[in-house]
């Protein structure tokens, strides 16, 4: 693997832990409340929760379930070398088992089924192949799916890059992106948002690196935001 692509995918999962852990003490907080209670500021650095309505027990710098079960993803697939939809629900429960403080109570809630599975040797709680069933009058929906899905999408493209993967990845991973998310989030737009996140991933893990300055707008073209939308439409 060269460097580049192995760097590649170093800056990616730390700046998907340290974003969570960033957000952490926002959790549920619209831009326009962070705005009000950062007195425009936003988000400049690392928080405790102490004083937010969600994730109170965790300290500065720690993260959520969102980067939990993104380090249970990517050992799963670097275990298995590939995706294994019950190597990786294995790895949600192990996760599950150390701690679930700032778990979202649909991620919760269906891995304590998965659990609940694997305790009783199938014989209660829900298979991982089988999709997650909402329990209230809409679907579960939420981010949980595309916050955790990072290492899928980097797996899939790094081995179409070093050609191990004659696909093409973007058509090729929502059936595989829709099975895992369908395991926690019944709703379908789940899947669907992190789908979105490996087509745009896809297109800047590829993409030639052009120069940007802090405060100029990323210069991402109309077209392809026009060919996600369509995508995902």
């Amino acid at each position: 693997m060269s460097l580049n692509i192995l760097s590649k995918i170093q800056g990616c999962l730390a700046g998907a832990q340290i974003g969570d852990a960033l957000g952490m003490p926002w959790e549920m907080y619209s831009s326009d409340m962070i705005k009000e209670e950062t007195v425009e500021k936003g988000i400049t650095g690392f928080q405790d929760s102490s004083q937010r309505r969600f994730c109170k027990e965790l300290k500065l710098g720690d993260s959520t379930d969102d980067w939990q079960l993104t380090r249970a993803l990517a050992r799963s697939i670097i275990k298995t070398k590939g995706y294994n939809q019950k190597d990786c629900a294995k790895e949600f429960v192990d996760e599950y088992n150390r701690t679930t403080i700032g778990w979202g109570s649909t991620t919760k809630k269906s891995v304590e089924e998965l659990h609940l599975y694997f305790q009783s040797n199938g014989r209660n709680g829900r298979c991982p192949d089988a999709p997650s069933q909402s329990s209230g009058s809409k679907p579960a929906c939420g981010n949980g799916v595309a916050m955790r899905i990072s290492p899928l999408i980097l797996f899939r493209v790094a081995c179409q890059l070093l050609q191990q993967d004659k696909s093409k990845h973007p058509a090729g991973i929502l059936d595989e992106i829709m099975r895992h998310g369908l395991m926690t989030h019944a709703d379908p737009r789940a899947s669907y948002a992190a789908y979105a996140l490996a087509l745009t991933m896809d297109f800047t893990f590829k993409a030639p690196r052009t120069t940007t300055y802090r405060n100029e707008p990323i210069d991402v073209n109309c077209a392809f935001l026009n060919r996600l939308i369509n995508k995902i439409t």
